[in-house]
């Protein structure tokens, strides 16, 4: 699909202005380098989609973990950031395309981090952390709906007050009715409100 050729095409800017220099070229991946940084292009081979993976070269967790495109476009918005998707190429004519909005991407979103901005570093480290402990919420958020949801079918109100209580402010307008409803079968107060 000519991905190196595209890729050193569409990353071209790397070189100059930015000063890194191609340290490694095959089919599936394009790394440049310079003395702080490495920016690694990939297509990956069993999901076709393309990547783009950037590190200092002084910060082991920066290498062995890289910041990705979704990192820097949580900086500059979180919303766009949780929609955003890599694109998928599974042609020579895909592949361009892809690597060309990539390398657009990289200069819009991630300019500073090319530049080397210690600031961009660390709000890209707090993104990634907050959006770390927002996954961690969301998964203990499923987790909880599925006990409740088994609950609810058994008519274990117990359990469903139990449940839904552990996440109360998260939760939707049916998920609210069920709580209620449970709460009035056993007895039981809100958890916010005092018995009276």
């Amino acid at each position: 699909m000519h991905f190196s050729q595209a890729a050193n095409r569409a990353f071209a800017f790397l070189v100059d202005p930015f000063s890194f220099k191609l340290a490694s070229s095959d089919e599936l991946r394009v790394s440049y380098v310079r003395a702080d940084m490495a920016v690694t292009i990939g297509h990956d081979r069993l999901s076709y989609e393309l990547g783009i993976a950037l590190a200092r070269l002084d910060k082991p967790e920066e290498c062995q973990r890289p910041y990705n495109m979704a990192d820097f476009v949580r900086v500059a918005d979180p919303v766009l950031a949780r929609q955003y998707r890599r694109f998928t190429a599974t042609s020579a004519v895909a592949v361009q395309k892809g690597l060309d909005n990539l390398a657009q991407e990289l200069q819009v979103y991630g300019r500073p981090a090319l530049l080397g901005s210690e600031s961009f570093f660390r709000s890209l480290k707090q993104g990634r952390d907050d959006a770390a402990r927002e996954f961690g919420r969301e998964m203990e958020e499923r987790g909880v709906r599925r006990e409740a949801e088994k609950a609810w079918h058994s008519r274990d109100y117990t359990q469903v007050v139990a449940s839904y209580g552990r996440i109360e402010g998260a939760l939707t307008q049916s998920e609210k009715g069920r709580l209620r409803f449970a709460r009035k079968r056993i007895g039981s107060p809100p958890l916010n409100k005092p018995p009276t």
